[in-house]
């Protein structure tokens, strides 16, 4: 990530912090796990479920490219095509 993507990548995760305090709690934990930033939803309907129950899923996992834009369906096939052997999870 070069210079002016991080300054703008934090300058929108201080704006979503503003408007959602537990974004910052969030973005700890996350940070803590990896990466340099996120994006930051405010208003997330998962926000509570995530700071409560969040998990850490570790073990293998492949890239695997599927329709663009289409994430969840993508995700969903995915998963239908081998259920015993496969988990479908969010955060």
């Amino acid at each position: 990530m070069d210079p002016i993507q991080r300054e703008m990548s934090e300058r929108r995760a201080q704006e979503a912090i503003r408007r959602d305090r537990r974004i910052a709690d969030l973005r700890q934990r996350l940070l803590v796990l990896g990466g340099e930033t996120g994006v930051w939803v405010p208003n997330s309907l998962w926000m509570d479920a995530l700071l409560v129950r969040g998990t850490v899923f570790s073990g293998e996992s492949r890239l695997r490219y599927g329709q663009m834009k289409r994430c969840h369906f993508n995700s969903a096939r995915l998963w239908a095509a081998a259920r015993e052997r496969r988990q479908l999870v969010t955060g």
